[in-house]
This record gives structure tokens, C-alpha cells and sequence, in this order.
């Protein structure tokens, strides 16, 4: 009986010793093989402005809100107001001065004319009060060409502004419009629109160096120096710790659920009790990390989609 008791303590101790800790308080997640990402010019009555800092030349490369490294973020205007247009022109141009920021502006007067012309774009500041048709009727028809695209809203009814959430508008701005109050929408919006477009970090282990965007990765497992990053392409293991991982996603929407999964806050789909869900993926969060964790979700949720109490 003692050397049985004795064996038993041992052979604890040395699972104490030896096993990772953050693996202790872990458990691996159940997730399916896969894991895919959430998806949810001129023509007639159009004018395009381009508003550019020195040395910003590179094009539109084609793709649905992406750009060239260098390139101008792409922003259109649908007032059929011409100085309405040259006000909000004006104030694009104002900020990129002031923030070293590059933009190509394209105006169109009237609803056919951008749902015809509309290939993509990064932010769309849509007049609700249209010729023809409204501003939310014509947002609803570009929902159809475009989930992803960020609508703000430009209106002196801001009754009718409010029903945004219909087509998952980002934000409102009331006419007339102040400089002060763009500027501080339009801030929140490229900061917004910086987070879903992730950045490029390296990753590094025993066979070499590899690239990833962070808006493909799902969440990282942290096991003492190893470093499992679960992304939409698959698993890839690199070398590093916690404090190396903070630093790389700093300012990206990345909160740590337990002291073991640092995870992409973009692929949250639910919380329920203490497990979280990414599509299929589940992960527990801890007591200890609970409180945190929820405030990151509630205020990433905000800002992909809040809407801001006009000032």
C-alpha cells in the first residue's frame, strides 16, 4: 500500500514538473477539418476627385476593399447635391492633409448610375435622400453586390438614419455636416476598417520563416514557447511567447479567452456560458480571463458596427 501511494505521488509530480502549464488548465478545442472565413469608373452623374498625399501613386488593385500597399483607399459619394459633394470632398482632402492619409473620391449624383458603375470600394457615404430612390433602398441593393463594404450615412433626417441597422450601415452624420463631426466618424471608420483588414506579421520555427495576415488566423494556441497558430489555411507551429504574440497583434482585434487560446475576435460567433465559439471551433473561457475577454468582444463589436450617438 505505501509504495503504491508512493509510486502515485511520483508519478504526479512529475507530470507537475514536466507538463506544460498552459496546457494543464487547457483543453484541446473540437472544431471540423475545416475552417472557412465569414462572408457574410465613371459613368453618367459621376465625377471623380483624386485627393493624395505626395508620392501616393499605386493604383486600386481590383479586389474588394484592398489596395496596393501604397495605394489610395477607395471612398465614394452618392449626393445628388453638388455642394453637398464638394463639402464632404473638401473634408476628405482636409483630413488626408492633416493625417498624411491618401484617397481616390468618386461622386455619383443618383442611384443608377453607382449601382451600375459599383465594382468595390473600402467606405461609401450615401446621401439617404436620393432622386428616385432612397438612400436605404439603394444601400440594400449594394448589400446584394457587396456584404462587406462600409456604408456611413449623410442626412438631415437622421429618424431615417437610424434604421441603418438594415442594411448594417457603420455610423450617421447629420446636415449640415461640421468638420469636427466628419473628421471624428471618419477617424473611427479607417480605424475600423484597418482592423478587418488585418497586417502581415512573420512567424518562425526549426525549418524556417513564414508569412501570415492575422485576419486569417482563427486564434493561437500558446504552449511555453510554441506557438500553434489555427488559421483558415490550417495549423502552423512557430517558436516565441505570450509577450512576443501581444506585441506582433498589438492593436489587432485579439483577446486571450484563457491563459492558453489568444483569439481573432472577427470569428466570434457566440458565447455561451463559459465556452466560446468560432464556427465549430469551441474554447473555454477561463473565470479569471472571463470579464476582459467580453469587454474586447463588446467593444470590437462596436466598432465594426456601432453606431455613435451623433455629437
Amino acid at each position: 500500500m505505501f509504495c503504491a501511494r508512493l509510486r502515485h505521488a511520483f508519478r504526479a509530480f512529475r507530470m507537475r514538473i514536466f507538463a506544460p502549464p498552459s496546457y494543464r488548465s487547457c483543453r484541446r478545442p473540437a472544431q471540423t477539418k475545416n475552417i472557412f472565413l465569414r462572408n457574410g469608373i465613371d459613368n453618367t452623374g459621376s465625377c471623380v476627385y483624386n485627393v493624395e498625399k505626395a508620392g501616393a501613386t499605386a493604383p486600386h488593385d481590383g479586389k474588394r476593399g484592398k489596395m496596393s500597399e501604397h495605394g489610395l483607399k477607395n471612398i465614394i459619394i452618392v449626393e445628388d447635391e453638388q455642394e453637398a459633394a464638394d463639402l464632404l470632398r473638401s473634408f476628405i482632402e482636409r483630413y488626408g492633409k492633416e493625417n498624411d492619409c491618401a484617397f481616390r473620391v468618386t461622386r455619383y449624383a443618383d442611384a443608377p448610375s453607382f449601382l451600375d458603375a459599383y465594382v468595390s470600394a473600402d467606405i461609401v457615404f450615401m446621401d439617404i435622400e436620393l432622386p428616385g430612390m432612397d438612400g436605404l433602398s439603394v444601400s440594400a441593393l449594394l448589400r446584394e453586390k457587396d456584404a462587406d463594404v462600409m456604408i456611413i450615412f449623410v442626412t438631415n433626417m437622421s429618424r431615417l438614419a437610424i434604421r441603418g441597422y438594415e442594411v448594417r450601415a457603420f455610423d450617421f452624420i447629420v446636415k449640415p455636416v461640421s468638420y469636427p463631426n466628419f473628421s471624428f466618424k471618419f477617424r473611427n471608420a479607417l480605424r475600423s476598417l484597418g482592423k478587418r483588414r488585418g497586417k502581415d506579421i512573420w512567424i518562425s520555427n526549426k525549418d524556417g520563416k513564414m508569412r501570415l495576415n492575422t485576419s486569417e488566423i482563427v486564434y493561437v494556441e500558446i504552449m511555453q514557447h510554441i506557438l500553434i497558430f489555427h488559421t483558415v489555411r490550417g495549423e502552423f507551429k512557430a517558436t516565441g511567447t505570450l509577450a512576443y504574440l501581444q506585441k506582433e497583434l498589438e492593436d489587432e482585434p485579439f483577446s486571450m479567452c484563457n491563459r492558453c487560446y489568444f483569439v481573432n475576435l472577427a470569428y466570434v460567433t457566440a458565447v455561451r456560458q463559459q465556452d466560446m465559439y468560432a464556427g465549430d471551433v469551441v474554447l473555454r473561457i477561463s473565470r479569471a480571463k472571463r470579464a476582459a475577454f467580453m469587454k474586447d468582444l463588446s467593444d470590437y463589436i462596436a466598432a465594426i458596427g456601432g453606431w455613435e450617438s451623433e455629437k
